[in-house]
């Protein structure tokens, strides 16, 4: 289902997520839907459903807040392309890995930050 789709209350949750990829985060950060197991769904089940199990009654809320996390999320998306221009320009951008130290030791862009506690307080000011 493209992202011009429409989803309604009796989509399934795994139309929701095709038609909205960012629909997992946004549910989870605005209505704890989904994320862990006491708040999980199964790809089958409708969001209607899903909303009600969470004492959610708004689905109009629901259906146009997945929608907006949609569009923010395509905002400050870029083409692997435009990310390689933007490096070689003369102001590159800086780019912050929000991996686990982990995950960075085993593989990272060149010239990307490993996002610290200080790095995210210094972010955030």
């Amino acid at each position: 289902m493209p992202a011009t789709a429409k989803i309604t209350k009796s989509s399934t949750m795994q139309d929701v997520l095709e038609a909205y990829p960012s629909a997992q985060r946004a549910l989870f950060r605005q209505y704890h839907i989904g994320g862990c197991h006491g708040c999980g769904y199964e790809p089958d089940q409708i969001l209607e459903d899903v909303a009600h199990r969470h004492d959610i009654t708004d689905l109009d809320e629901v259906l146009a807040f997945i929608e907006q996390a949609d569009e923010i999320d395509r905002r400050i998306q870029m083409n692997p392309k435009d990310v390689a221009a933007a490096r070689r320009s003369s102001t590159p951008p800086r780019l912050i890995d929000v991996r686990t130290p982990e995950e960075w030791g085993l593989a990272h862009i060149e010239g990307a930050t490993l996002v610290t506690e200080g790095l995210a307080t210094e972010m955030m000011r």
